[in-house]
């Protein structure tokens, strides 16, 4: 007996499907008629309007929200539209990001009030960018609007708007920030200076990796693969990376060195129950292995997480006190170790993957001579064709 094929969808109301389309109605009013997928049956609704032009307008808008399963939810102002793209967007976007989005449009209902999105216009825009402006850094005004020009990107795509408010609305020009590195021959004063070995250790294993601090601080050991010599990094429930892109970082002999040395070796309070035989000339001394008990690579002496505020501040005070100055921060470790990566002769797009970058353009912005392998060139180069 030959096998019954049947359908993946049913059609439980039994309708005959029909795109919805324009038709004049009673007094020269134009409706769209389409199906209520809900019902089964044909519906009709007004577009306010006797005007063909604004009707079929009316009509592609509709199609949108039809066709991206948005239907009849009421958006009309900014306040319910905060709360729908809250919703739609919160198993794609960080927390960080969505508090983001949503500060963005509380700001602009701040500035312009509740506003029906569609009487939202490029003036107003233009207004909100001056007044921002005024009382923050203009950085700060470029973040939030290219937060909400991707809002209104999203209602216009969703039928929601016919056009984007922020069309025509022009960033801030930034002067480029310096890519600021630490030379070969600060490292050995850098990685003194931090005094505590927990700090020391997050510092060599950044300036071997180049991971970002909220990255190191979320590795946990489950993402290491010690069999292949592999350190993932990816999402959790807790933790996104900056782009939602995970990588694999290899590990070399330097950074497993690192992830095997424990930095609360001596200290008291360490949680550490489980003991080895120390492979040693004393037989009697045992050596404990506080990975058991840690569940976080780089975490406290109870086996939580640090937070990224108090590794970044701790840092900065240590650099500080050295002499470094004010300007260098944790993510310079990061720009030093990409940068070694490259005078070291590692491709760049090694280096991309290397660092979970998605774009090379974002690697080589990254990625540029030291002060001195630029020096070593020039002096082993009589490029002037001088002699003296």
């Amino acid at each position: 007996m030959e096998p019954q094929l049947t359908l993946a969808y049913k059609n439980e109301h039994k309708y005959r499907w029909i795109d919805p389309f324009v038709g004049r109605a009673y007094k020269g009013i134009y409706y769209i008629y389409y199906i209520n997928t809900e019902t089964g049956k044909r519906t009709k609704k007004t577009t306010k309007t006797r005007n063909q032009r604004e009707a079929f307008r009316e009509l592609e808008s509709f199609r949108k929200r039809y066709f991206n399963h948005i239907g009849e939810v009421k958006i009309n102002r900014l306040s319910e539209l905060n709360v729908y793209y809250h919703q739609y967007k919160k198993d794609d976007f960080r927390p960080r990001t969505l508090e983001l989005y949503n500060t963005a449009i509380k700001k602009l209902i701040t500035f312009i009030g509740d506003k029906e999105l569609r009487k939202i216009i490029f003036i107003d825009m233009d207004k909100f960018k001056g007044a921002l402006a005024r009382v923050m850094k203009k950085n700060s005004v470029n973040i939030y609007l290219r937060t909400l020009k991707a809002v209104f990107n999203f209602c216009k795509k969703a039928g929601i708007i016919y056009e984007n408010p922020m069309s025509g609305i022009n960033m801030f020009k930034i002067e480029e920030k310096e890519r600021l590195c630490f030379e070969t021959e600060d490292i050995k004063r850098l990685t003194e200076c931090m005094e505590i070995p927990y700090l020391e250790r997050m510092v060599r294993f950044n300036l071997e990796t180049g991971v970002r601090i909220g990255e190191l601080l979320n590795i946990q050991w489950d993402d290491i693969d010690f069999r292949r010599n592999e350190l993932k990094i990816r999402n959790k429930d807790n933790f996104k990376t900056k782009t939602n892109h995970e990588h694999v970082i290899p590990l070399s002999y330097n950074m497993l060195a690192l992830l095997n040395r424990n930095p609360y070796i001596g200290d008291k309070n360490a949680v550490m129950q489980q003991q080895l035989p120390f492979n040693g000339t004393d037989c009697n001394v045992l050596e404990l292995d506080f990975r058991k008990n840690i569940n976080y690579v780089f975490g406290k002496i109870d086996g939580t997480r640090y937070s990224t505020g108090y590794i970044s501040k701790s840092f900065k005070q240590k650099i500080t006190k050295a002499g470094f100055g004010d300007k260098y921060h944790f993510h310079c470790l990061r720009h030093t170790a990409l940068t070694n990566m490259a005078n070291e002769g590692i491709s760049s797009f090694m280096i991309k993957e290397i660092a979970g970058h998605k774009n090379i353009k974002t690697t080589e912005s990254y990625v540029h001579p030291s002060m001195a392998a630029m020096r070593k060139s020039l002096e082993n180069t009589n490029y002037s064709g001088l002699t003296y």
